[in-house]
C-alpha cells in the first residue's frame, strides 16, 4: 500500500509556479506604489476616483467623484482586490496613525524597494537574500539623531 498525498481543491483550481506567484505579487506592489508616486512634490498630479455602482439592468451609476492628489485619500478611498497592495493600504494606515503624515512616501519607499528586491531576483539572488538586508535595516538601531541647528549643519545627538 502506498501512501501518496490527496490534494482537496475546489474544482476550477490552476497550479502556478511560485515564481510567476511572487513576480506578480511584486508587480501589484510595484503599480500601487507607482499610482501614488505620481502625486508627490510641486509637479504632482491629481487623481479622479470614481465610486460607481451597476444597476439591474447591467448601466453603471456614478455615485460619487474625488478629485485629489493626497495619496492617503487615494489609497483609502481606492477599491483594491489584490491582497499585496491591500497590505499597502495597512503600512500606509499604521504611518498615518504613528505619525500623521508620510502616507505616501511609506507606500512608495515600499514599492522602490520592492522593484530594486525584484531587479536582484531576476538576476538570479535567492528571495531571501534582499530580504535579509531591508530586515537587518528595519531593526538596526539608531544610535544619532540629527537636530538642525541655525546655519543648516546637523549635529549628532549620542543617545545610549
Amino acid at each position: 500500500m502506498s501512501s501518496s498525498p490527496t490534494l482537496i481543491l475546489k474544482e476550477g483550481t490552476t497550479h502556478v509556479k511560485k515564481g510567476i506567484i511572487q513576480k506578480n505579487n511584486m508587480t501589484a506592489a510595484i503599480i500601487t506604489a507607482e499610482m501614488v508616486r505620481s502625486t508627490l512634490g510641486p509637479r504632482g498630479l491629481d487623481k479622479m476616483l470614481t465610486a460607481i455602482r451597476w444597476t439591474d439592468d447591467n448601466l453603471r451609476k456614478i455615485e460619487r467623484v474625488t478629485i485629489t492628489n493626497d495619496g492617503s485619500t487615494i489609497l483609502k478611498d481606492a477599491d483594491f482586490k489584490h491582497p499585496i497592495s491591500k497590505l499597502l493600504v495597512e503600512a500606509a494606515k499604521a504611518q498615518d496613525s504613528e505619525v500623521g503624515d508620510g502616507t505616501t512616501s511609506v507606500v512608495v519607499f515600499i514599492g522602490e524597494l520592492i522593484k530594486k528586491a525584484q531587479k536582484l531576483i531576476e538576476k538570479g539572488v535567492h528571495f531571501k537574500s534582499p530580504l535579509k538586508k531591508i530586515e537587518f535595516g528595519a531593526h538596526f538601531e539608531w544610535k544619532y539623531a540629527y537636530i538642525s541647528e541655525p546655519d543648516n549643519l546637523c549635529v549628532p545627538i549620542v543617545e545610549y
